[in-house]
């Protein structure tokens, strides 16, 4: 059984003369949900963008599941199902969310060789998952931004991935929508599959994430979640007092004046 799913080795990122990850390591487990947290312009997004072979390191190596991304790049895209942060999808292009979800098999199958019978089953059992099965006919630019956001992790879901990873899911969307999202990446985990989430707030997930990540170009620390998410470590990332307040049973961090 494979150990690791995602394996930084010495990993720097820049963009032309910006260091965007500077000597980036470590080794992320397989069938678990790992946060990874940061301040703006830390390089989430850039780390998440080389997983999948979007950006590619100036030195060190990447591996996904094993393989070495820079020499297995399709294969591994077959694999990982992405919502990326804001998706360039042109809302006046009379989609519905059927046609969307239908997107994420690209790539995966050649839809030509899958019946359209086959499509619409795929697309069905993940609009199910997300709580969407009534929306199936709807067009994408009538639903709201928590709606659009669960069709989106559908049609990540549609080719049934190994991994998800996520840039800033909950950005922009309604509690209840983010409600469902975290159940539906709990089960994802619980069912043998690997998260990888970016995030700029992380009481949300602090009960359901295993392993936690903190970013500001290079690594702060990172392991299972008891050991990372405390004040002392918190404070080194954003140079802020940080501090944890119990209500409810439940732990919430809070960053200066903000949430983490």
């Amino acid at each position: 059984m494979m150990k690791y799913a995602v394996e930084f080795d010495k990993v720097t990122v820049a963009y032309e003369d910006r260091i965007a990850l500077l000597d980036v390591s470590f080794k992320i487990p397989c069938n678990k949900f790992t946060c990874i947290l940061g301040p703006n312009g830390a390089g989430k997004t850039t780390l998440l963008k080389t997983v999948l072979g979007l950006v590619e390191p100036v030195t060190g190596s990447v591996k996904v599941f094993g393989k070495e991304v820079a020499t297995h790049k399709s294969e591994i895209r077959k694999l990982i199902g992405y919502v990326p942060q804001k998706d360039v999808m042109d809302l006046s292009i009379p989609v519905t969310v059927k046609d969307v979800v239908s997107m994420g098999l690209y790539g995966r199958y050649s839809l030509m060789l899958i019946s359209r019978r086959k499509i619409m089953e795929k697309v069905s059992k993940a609009l199910k998952i997300v709580g969407l099965s009534n929306l199936l006919e709807t067009p994408f630019s009538h639903l709201s931004g928590g709606q659009q956001q669960r069709v989106l992790i559908a049609r990540a879901l549609v080719k049934s991935p190994r991994m998800l990873i996520l840039d800033e899911p909950f950005s922009g969307i309604d509690v209840a929508s983010r409600d469902v999202i975290i159940k539906v990446l709990k089960e994802f985990v619980d069912k043998g599959g690997t998260v990888i989430m970016s995030t700029h707030d992380i009481n949300p997930v602090l009960d359901y994430a295993d392993y936690i990540m903190l970013l500001n170009k290079s690594v702060i620390t990172f392991g299972p979640k008891e050991e990372v998410m405390n004040e002392e470590s918190l404070s080194r990332l954003y140079g802020l007092k940080t501090r944890f307040i119990s209500l409810n049973g439940r732990k919430y961090v809070f960053i200066g004046d903000e949430s983490a």
